[in-house]
């Protein structure tokens, strides 16, 4: 009866692995879209042309990546308690697919410690896209904030000789009296 209990759960893990899987995949998607997004912001020069476009779609891919993120939370609590189960069954102190493989060997196990290994890969290679698109963000806001910093400099120095970007009351008067 345990056993058969045991295949059980380790199916139902199974299948939330899988869920969880194809959660990573879109994940990894979205962040090398974000780099792609990153990569083609541009902030140079005195008229810089502030890419909207790109901006919004970083803003979309932020939204849907927390979206997933949140997925993969409900997805992991749900394998918690299947996980706790199989780990009182086996009276094991944690979830360990090794420890598992060695007690009941079963081509269900082996497939939970295939598909393990095959997140934790891409959990690492997000994580590793992570860091490099968070360097390159913030060297872009560095950017941003340079040219920023340029154009109120600007701003400043045509208002001190007088060229204002709108024209004053007084001005109009003086243009219009000569």
């Amino acid at each position: 009866m345990k056993t058969k209990v045991l295949h059980n759960r380790l199916e139902q893990i199974n299948g939330l692995y899988t869920e969880l899987m194809g959660h990573y995949q879109v994940l990894l998607g979205d962040t090398e879209k974000i780099a792609e997004i990153a990569a083609g912001l541009v902030f140079e020069g005195e008229n810089p042309n502030l890419p909207d476009a790109s901006l919004a779609s970083l803003h979309e891919t932020l939204e849907h990546r927390q979206k997933i993120m949140q997925q993969v939370d409900t997805v992991k609590n749900d394998s918690q308690p299947l996980e706790a189960e199989v780990q009182a069954i086996l009276h094991l102190k944690n979830f360990d697919l090794a420890k598992i493989i060695q007690l009941a060997s079963t081509p269900v196990a082996h497939q939970l410690a295939e598909k393990q290994q095959q997140m934790t890969e891409l959990l690492l290679r997000i994580a590793h896209l992570d860091q490099a698109n968070q360097k390159l963000l913030a060297e872009k806001l560095v950017m941003l904030g340079q040219v920023v910093h340029k154009l109120n400099r600007g701003k400043i120095a045509r208002e001190g000789y007088g060229q204002n970007d709108s024209i004053s009351p007084e001005s109009r008067f003086f243009d219009e009296r000569k």
